[in-house]
């Protein structure tokens, strides 16, 4: 876990089941599968991220591969998401992600 990941004693219930991002808690949100944390017990929750803690690849960050689903992306067909704002490393900076056709509907 990233060391501004809280501890697995002290998430919340909300965060267990999916419904708030696992490293921020943001609910009003869309919230991605994102990995998996498994308990000393065994027992394995799957994480939920928003997008601005979402684990995502080079090609994603780039705007060359879809955000929803990693497939690499060709200009005639890559879909405009919009500018957003997300922080990195405590700066606000713009951001352009793109999708595919199939996801392009997305938020």
């Amino acid at each position: 876990m990233p060391a501004d990941t809280p501890a697995l004693d002290a998430v919340s219930i909300a965060r267990l089941h999916g419904e708030a991002c696992w490293d921020c808690g943001a609910v009003a949100t869309t919230l991605y599968p994102d990995g998996v944390v498994t308990t000393d017990a065994g027992k394995e929750w799957q994480q939920y991220r928003c997008i601005n803690h979402r684990q995502l690849t080079d090609q994603q960050e780039r705007g060359q591969a879809c955000v929803h689903c990693g497939v690499i992306l060709d200009n005639g067909s890559a879909i405009q998401l919009g500018a957003r704002l997300v922080n990195r490393g405590g700066h606000l900076t713009s951001w352009l992600p793109r999708a595919c056709p199939p996801h392009g509907a997305l938020p």
